[in-house]
């Protein structure tokens, strides 16, 4: 993908073409980059938040309350993100998907090891 930039110098005006490493070096946004930090902030509260659920799977004695389904679902989704944040080199989302991953996975398999018990 790549960004198209009018760039105005004195008496001339271009256009050009940059890619998203290009740009976030010419263009200075710091919007993007207060937005970055609270992505990745998000992203591991959203593990953190995710912690307890694996504790409750593995302190009681079935896993009846934890949907199979349904965190099939979220390692699915998480992984999809994660790819595309590789294929867009987000390291904010990088980070927070690839965390992200790891815990919905971590959920995922104890819910199948207790269920199956």
């Amino acid at each position: 993908m790549l960004y198209t930039c009018l760039v105005i110098k004195k008496t001339t005006a271009k256009l050009i073409r940059l890619t998203p490493e290009e740009y976030r070096k010419y263009v200075k946004n710091s919007w993007r980059d207060s937005f970055d930090r609270l992505i990745v902030i998000l992203g591991l509260i959203n593990v953190v938040a995710t912690i307890p659920q694996v504790v409750e799977i593995w302190s009681s004695p079935h896993a009846k309350g934890v949907s199979i389904i349904t965190w099939t679902y979220y390692v699915f989704f998480t992984g999809t993100l994660l790819v595309y944040a590789f294929l867009i080199k987000s390291k904010p989302m990088i980070i927070s998907y690839s965390a992200n991953s790891i815990i919905y996975t971590v959920v995922l398999i104890s819910a199948i090891i207790v269920q199956a018990r």
